[in-house]
């Protein structure tokens, strides 16, 4: 689908009858096994899941673990207005979500991998003290930006 991403490592099986269909803005983690299943608009599917074969994931799902399953629904506006999706986030848009996460007192790192950047990235980005231990940005420069 547009503006959706799958990452390293994943397997998508389809047979001659079944598809497999991933709905627009929906982020696939790293190693996600989907064999001819469909997922709806708007998923985010956990690094190493594995869904079922001919499995549908409702739209705005949060889907982890193995076998696959519901971990929460996220609300149907998360990307209304913020100018994010599953596509690797622009500056301002990277900015808005991590001031957002911070409001929220969602400071997990995965919900930082939530924003679509790789666990190396944001561990350099805290190492070299652009974010603070609650993932909120301190500084990034022009260099820190060429590299998301």
């Amino acid at each position: 689908g547009a503006r959706s991403n799958i990452q390293d490592g994943c397997i998508l099986h389809v047979t001659n009858d079944l598809p497999c269909i991933v709905g627009d803005d929906v982020t696939v983690g790293h190693g996600v096994n989907l064999p001819t299943c469909t997922v709806e608009d708007g998923c985010l599917i956990g690094i190493g899941a594995i869904v079922r074969e001919n499995e549908t994931i409702d739209a705005f799902s949060l889907v982890v673990g193995v076998p696959a399953r519901l971990n929460r629904v996220l609300p149907e506006d998360t990307y209304a207005g913020t100018g994010l999706s599953a596509a690797l986030p622009t500056r301002e848009a990277f900015e808005l979500q991590m001031q957002r996460l911070f409001e929220q007192r969602e400071r997990t790192l995965g919900t930082v991998l939530a924003t679509r950047l790789p666990c190396s990235l944001v561990e350099a980005l805290l190492h070299a003290g652009r974010i603070d231990s609650n993932y909120k940005v301190k500084q990034l420069d022009d260099r820190d930006w060429a590299r998301l």
